[in-house]
């Protein structure tokens, strides 16, 4: 990776979100109210400050332009559900809102603290193995760690779980911050793209601090004012929209081989994540229901099983949506430990198999994965 990092640090100083503005601020910063000796100050003190600095500066919100008031027409009343298999030994998982991060390393001591004005109060980070989730009543975000990470240098470690977090978190902050900016206008396309591209410049450089790897797939959801749901997926998490129990939206897979998905992550510095997104946009309407969940769910249920089990649970039993996503995450749990079970995993297995002439190695069963599960309401303001 350092053989890398000249060239992607260049990319970095070279990239302007706004064409004239550099990622990092030509203004004069100025001083603090405490000012504290940089003598003192260790290592990640002064990283952290700097940071923090930087994540303030990179967006600038005009007071003028922040909201008086909320005008948006619909709002997330959401629920989530998670279930830990990659926990390196800690199987509850860690919940948080985005002003109290708590998890270990030197890495998570540099994000930053500061919830961003505008953003939601309640918005939570839910780390649960290597997946990482992200809800609030106006942004829903999963990132599925990969947790095949093997023969790195001695010296060097790998989290994907916390590359997932801080890729989700710094987007969402950059995401709110921009919102505020070019409010009453929605977000647009481009702009999003080029978010998510700082997001990923910024969590590279995270972890390259505590020198550690990671990667994972992607998929962020945000209500704009208008009441569009703006999707962006990178890899094979999934996104639904059910209206009257049946799906009428849902995100397209990007993969590079059938059991491999696209991934973002510091194995990759040379291609932008707005290079490999899938981007859309619905017009949503009053008590659509959301459903975000990671491969944990999409490798043991077929979509048919997931559309059954929503009208059944959610529009027939009439379950709130906490207790949908933890229905669904029951249902993707029995099935992963089903050695007999016939699953979209194993049939892509199957496929790939007899495509290579081994058709009587025919296997069942379902996947043991980290499962995440969020599941939202549209709700008219």
């Amino acid at each position: 990776m350092s053989t890398m990092l000249p060239l992607f640090r260049a990319q970095r100083r070279n990239y302007s979100f706004w064409g004239k503005l550099p990622w990092k601020s030509h203004a004069t910063p100025s001083p603090p109210t405490n000012p504290v000796n940089p003598a003192v100050m260790d290592k990640a003190a002064r990283i952290r400050a700097k940071r923090n600095h930087d994540l303030t500066n990179v967006y600038h919100v005009r007071e003028e332009k922040q909201p008086k008031k909320d005008l948006s027409i619909f709002h997330f009343e959401y629920g989530y559900s998670s279930y830990s298999h990659h926990s390196r030994g800690k199987r509850i998982p860690m919940i948080s809102s985005l002003s109290d991060l708590s998890d270990g390393g030197n890495l998570a001591a540099l994000l930053p603290k500061r919830r961003p004005p505008g953003s939601p109060i309640n918005t939570l980070s839910i780390r649960s193995g290597d997946d990482a989730m992200l809800v609030s009543p106006t942004l829903l975000g999963l990132a599925d760690g990969v947790s095949s990470w093997s023969d790195l240098e001695e010296g060097e470690d790998a989290d994907a779980g916390l590359w997932a977090r801080a890729m989700l978190e710094t987007t969402s902050r950059f995401v709110i911050q921009h919102q505020n900016s070019v409010w009453p206008h929605d977000i647009n396309e481009r702009e999003i793209e080029q978010i998510l591209d700082d997001s990923f410049f910024h969590s590279t450089d995270l972890m390259d601090l505590d020198n550690c790897h990671g990667s994972s797939t992607f998929i962020m959801a945000l209500l704009s004012y208008s009441g569009k749901l703006n999707v962006v997926s990178i890899g094979d998490s999934k996104i639904f929209v059910f209206r009257d129990g049946k799906i009428v939206f849902k995100n397209e897979e990007q993969m590079t081989s059938p059991l491999c998905p696209v991934q973002i992550g510091t194995n990759d510095l040379r291609h932008l994540p707005s290079a490999k997104c899938w981007y859309k946009t619905f017009e949503l309407q009053q008590d659509d229901l959301i459903v975000m969940c990671s491969d944990g769910v999409t490798d043991n249920l077929w979509e048919k099983e997931l559309e059954q089990l929503v009208a059944q649970k959610y529009f027939k039993e009439g379950q709130n949506v906490r207790q949908l996503a933890n229905s669904i995450l029951k249902e993707s749990r029995e099935v992963a430990f089903d050695n007999f079970a016939i699953t979209p995993y194993v049939e892509k297995i199957n496929d790939v198999s007899s495509n290579k002439g081994a058709k009587d190695n025919f296997i069942m069963g379902g996947k043991v994965d980290d499962i995440s599960v969020c599941v939202a309401r549209v709700v008219n303001k």
